[in-house]
């Protein structure tokens, strides 16, 4: 079977929500002079950017990015995106200047479209900032690693487009409902929390670390990640694994509706597993998990709602 393309990315370690890049800072700096701009930043991949005037026309190489900027209010500003980006709704309607790999991205049609600003994904699409900037365009990566990351990643682009009160709105909330999640699970102990197998994919079966977004989300959210000691990312693993491992609940991306909980239920010796035989097994959408844009916290709701409803049911 096919890997999906985002499982593929993940095995690589290199989509929105994967494999941490060096620590490098995000920062902005407004001159004091005539206004905000010129307004220097440095960006997600450690690179300092001088930005000359409010941006008008933007291209979105990443969905996290044309997300982000739909959140803070600057649609309309977007004049291409890539064939990945599938909300909000509106973007079906935009010029695609490619896919999301970096040699299916048309120079030639960015180019076309005057952008003031191109928003790129760092790691995978890292190799556009040399080939986009040569031709004399503004490119800005980010790859945040975490919340916090992603939240001072809304308030750099909200920043960068001229709406810098949208940007501390969007990270304020953000922040705040993070934060309600982790008061609400901080408090139950880990030998009531139940243990979670994340299934990326089945077809090799795959799964996540600790260190991974996801990982994170999964213990945020009030859960034992069964594979959090992995040394790798995204281990490929066996199905002796998971069965010693008993976990008390599956959780997958849904990967536009595959039937993907079926197929697991249905692997050799899982219908012993108590996540099977109690029917906790369950899909969460695989774009509020993979994206690390402002509906990343409505991932983490959703797992903890998931987490939640199981310790409910336990107890009865």
């Amino acid at each position: 079977m096919m890997f999906p393309r985002l499982v593929l990315l993940a095995s690589l370690g290199i989509f929105g929500c994967g494999m941490p890049p060096a620590n490098r800072p995000t920062s902005t700096e407004a001159s004091t002079k005539a206004g905000p701009y010129p307004l220097t930043i440095t960006d997600g991949l450690g690179h300092r950017i001088t930005v000359s005037h409010k941006p008008e026309r933007i291209v979105s190489l990443s969905p996290t990015h044309t997300e982000t900027l739909f959140a803070l209010g600057v649609g309309p500003k977007i004049v291409a995106v890539t064939t990945v980006d599938s909300y909000p709704p509106e973007v079906a309607h935009l010029p695609k200047a490619g896919g999301f790999a970096p040699n299916t991205i048309s120079a030639e049609t960015i180019l076309g479209v005057r952008p003031d600003v191109v928003f790129i994904a760092g790691l995978i699409q890292e190799p556009l900032v040399a080939s986009l900037s040569q031709v004399g365009l503004t490119v800005i990566a980010h790859e945040p690693r975490d919340f916090e990351e992603a939240a001072l990643m809304f308030e750099q682009v909200g920043d960068i487009v001229g709406v810098p009160e949208a940007g501390r709105r969007l990270a304020t909330d953000f922040r705040a409902r993070v934060d309600a999640v982790r008061s609400r699970t901080q408090r139950v102990p880990e030998s009531q929390r139940p243990r979670v197998f994340y299934a990326l994919w089945d077809d090799p079966l795959q799964t996540t670390s600790s260190a991974t977004f996801v990982g994170r989300m999964i213990a945020t959210a009030g859960g034992v990640n069964i594979f959090a000691d992995s040394p790798q990312h995204y281990p490929r693993i066996s199905d002796e694994t998971v069965l010693d491992r008993k976990p008390d609940l599956i959780i997958s991306p849904d990967h536009g509706n595959v039937g993907l909980p079926g197929r697991l239920a249905q692997r050799p010796g899982w219908s012993h597993l108590v996540a099977v035989k109690n029917g906790q097994v369950f899909t969460v959408p695989e774009d509020l998990v993979n994206r690390s844009g402002p509906r990343l916290v409505d991932g983490l709701e959703r797992i903890e709602r998931i987490i939640r409803d199981h310790q409910s049911n336990d107890r009865r």
